[in-house]
Formats: C-alpha cells, structure tokens, sequence
C-alpha cells in the first residue's frame, strides 16, 4: 500500500439482526425502530456510534450495538450469534469514500488471506469493515502490518496485547490486485442488476430532529414502492453524521433544495448510482473474499464502488457515469442476471428458522 492507512476500531460490540417483512410482523416493530432510530442515546461509556438499517425486497436487515437489543421484543429479530466489532478506514473528508476503493480492496482481500470474514458498510463519508469479535486479533494483527490501527477502547489494546501472535501473510502487500490473482478461494455468485437508479445523502446527526418527519415518512411511509420490487433504502447512523441510500425521489429533491439553502447540514452526491446484488441465497457469515473478490475485480476498471452488506446479501453502489463500463467488466468475470434484483432462494435451514 503507499501510504498508511488510519483505522479506528470503534468500541461498541455489535449485533447483526434481520426482520421479517410480513406487513403484521414488520408494523410490531415500528415502535422499536423508531425508538432505535431517533429517541435513545447511546450510552457515554459505549464509544462512538454505529447502527444501520437497511431494506430490500427481500429483507429488512439491522447493525446495532449489542445494548440496544432490549428495545426489540423477544424473538422479533433473527440473529446472527456472533458478536462483531467495526474498523472504521479514517476519512478526508467529505465524498472521502470516493478515494477509498483500492484502500477497502487490499483491506479485505489480507483479512480474506487470513481467513477472516468481513461484512461492510460504506457511508458518504467513509467505509467501516466488519469482522467478528473472535476474530479482531487476527484483524488487527494482520492490518497493523501496512495500517495504524488505533482502539477507541483503551481496554482493547490491553486484551489484544496478550493474544497469540498471528503469523501476517505480506506477499504482495503492494502488488497485484488484478482478479486473476487470487490466492484464496473466491467463489463466485450470481449478480442480478435491476434498473434502479440510487441517490446518496449525508444529514449532519446533530440536526436530524430539523428532519425527523421526512426520515420517518422515508423510513416507514405505506407508499406501493415501499413494497416493489425496486425498493432499496439504506439508513446508517456512524459518529457525527447519518447517511442514506434511497430510490425516492420525492426525498432526494426535498434533500436538494434543503442542501441549496444551506444550514440545514445536509449534502447530496450530485451523482445518481446503479445497484448491483451479490448472491441469490442467503450468503451466510463464514465465507471470507466476498468483498475483495467482487471490488477487485471493479478496481481494475478503475470504478468507484459503495458497498453495503446486508444480513441474507451483499450490495454493490456504481456511479451512473461510469455504470457501462463497470457492467462490460462485471459481465466478463462474473454471471450476471439484469433487469431485477434475483429472488432469494430459500434454503432449507432458512425456511425453518422463519417459522419459528
């Protein structure tokens, strides 16, 4: 890598949850969302904030510290067991994420070289790489080779300090990231490209009340798209700043001229976005490569790409401008299914687990 990359690992433990989308089922859990979202603080001891909240046709998909659990009922989230703590890659700035795809490639692809698995989620800002808690050591230990990695938690640096140490894997560390030149396995998924375009927007954390009916009209409004096939919404709260991924115009125009004015803290990427979805069943929390195997392969065509994982699928965000290329490239490594998002197949383990 050529300059050393900052990270921060954020202090709260996290969970990973997903809801039912059943109409009955989904409106039992407005009031704890709402709450989640808009009415509870995190604790002063917690470290930074982090949760986010993502929907799609297929799924509504939760990242939330392990403390906010309470707020849901008993049995209202299926979870992921693990617990997972988030590398936050320190940002430049505004449109930072920008700049950050060759940075987020080699992150990914050393933790997939050491056999950690990653979920991760881009905001306007930045990137945060998700890993598990039984698997920060190895993280750290592996990234600290080519990264500052500085703990939120002073704490941590005591419990990692006395880790067994973790034999780096350095070859290449500022060679080939081409897609050819895996050394790890990858395996490829279907991707499914609907025609939808996506809007970014960041709003500065400490005005959203100034919004918060535009944000619930967005979050739990009855419109028919909510229900569509179309639908994709991203809400995600990381330190001073909410950020959003949406389809609806209607908002995004409201947002526009907010950002027009001024002093409303709010940006809008000028740009619209094309949405690529990685797998047609549920891709589970132990594959490792996921991420490096699909952005690498978008690096060398020298394409911005916003990522997002939710708990079943992963999501790939590219500049309209550069969407042609990007699809020439994608079609040329991967199989890729256009004109929908690809319906998520239901294993058998899945299907039990829901009738529970």
């Amino acid at each position: 890598m050529h300059a050393q990359v900052q990270l921060v690992c954020l202090a709260p433990t996290l969970a990973i949850a997903s809801a039912s989308k059943c109409p009955q089922r989904a409106a039992a859990l407005v009031p704890s969302l709402l709450e989640l979202l808009f009415f509870s603080a995190p604790s002063a001891t917690s470290g930074s904030s982090f949760l986010s909240v993502a929907e799609t046709p297929h799924e509504l998909s939760l990242v939330l510290p392990e403390a906010r659990l309470s707020l849901f009922p008993p049995d209202a989230l299926r979870m992921e067991p693990q617990r997972w703590r988030a590398l936050q890659v320190a940002s430049a700035g505004a449109g930072a994420f920008l700049s950050q795809l060759a940075v987020l490639t080699e992150l990914t692809t050393q933790l997939a070289r050491h056999g950690v698995s990653v979920f991760q989620i881009s905001t306007y800002q930045t990137d945060y790489v998700l890993v598990k808690r039984e698997d920060l050591a190895t993280a750290v230990a592996c990234l600290a080779a080519f990264c500052d990695v500085e703990m939120e938690d002073a704490g941590d640096q005591e419990r990692l300090g006395g880790e067994a140490a973790v034999e780096v894997v350095t070859q290449r560390q500022s060679g080939d990231l081409s897609a050819d030149s895996d050394d790890f396995a990858v395996h490829r998924h279907l991707l499914s490209v609907p025609d939808v375009d996506l809007f970014l927007v960041q709003i500065d954390k400490a005005r959203v009340r100034r919004h918060v009916y535009s944000l619930i009209r967005l979050l739990f409004g009855s419109s028919q798209s909510r229900c569509g096939e179309r639908l994709f919404l991203s809400y995600s709260e990381t330190g001073d700043d909410v950020s959003v991924v949406t389809h609806d115009r209607a908002f995004v125009r409201e947002m526009q001229e907010l950002a027009a004015s001024g002093g409303e803290g709010v940006m809008v990427s000028p740009d619209a976005w094309k949405v690529v979805q990685v797998g047609d069943t549920n891709l589970g929390f132990s594959e490792t490569g996921i991420v490096a195997g699909q952005t690498r392969v978008l690096l060398s065509a020298g394409t911005i790409v916003f990522y997002l994982s939710t708990f079943a699928l992963d999501y790939m965000l590219v500049k309209e401008d550069e969407w042609a290329a990007a699809l020439a490239t994608l079609r040329r490594h991967f199989r890729v299914l256009e004109g929908g998002f690809a319906p998520l197949q239901e294993t058998a383990a899945t299907a039990a687990t829901d009738t529970e």
